[in-house]
């Protein structure tokens, strides 16, 4: 991903197969919030770890607190994690913070046993 560049010239103009890209460098952005949310969900299974989206978890801070996105359920809506292991799903048209888990052992082991499907769940929060 290119994050920022300027050019003198239109780009209607440029020759995209004669440009330098020689000094163009990577850099590499630490993701403090996933080193986080990994610590505070500790050692789960593979097959939970399929089921939710750590790698591009963020912050969510409300004045309930900071929430850890879980598993993204599109167009801006979460499941979530706050500081303490509780779970949430957070939707935001209409505006809710709903707890649906007290604790995240709670909450891994009805992923675990089916009794909760984060499918279901966001079917039930969008069924027109």
């Amino acid at each position: 991903m290119l994050a920022g560049f300027r050019v003198n010239a239109k780009y209607s103009e440029l020759d995209f197969e004669k440009i330098d890209t020689s000094k163009i460098k990577e850099k590499h952005f630490k993701n403090e919030e996933k080193e986080f949310l990994k610590t505070l969900i500790g050692k789960v299974s593979k097959d939970i770890l399929s089921q939710l989206d750590i790698k591009s978890t963020f912050k969510i801070e409300l004045e309930d607190g900071d929430f850890y996105v879980l598993k993204d359920l599109e167009d801006g809506n979460y499941l979530s994690m706050n500081e303490k292991g509780s779970v949430y799903g957070m939707i935001h048209d209409p505006y809710e913070v709903e707890k649906l888990f007290d604790t995240k052992e709670s909450f891994f082991e009805a992923l675990k046993s089916g009794e909760f499907s984060i499918s279901k769940y966001r079917e039930s929060k969008f069924s027109v």
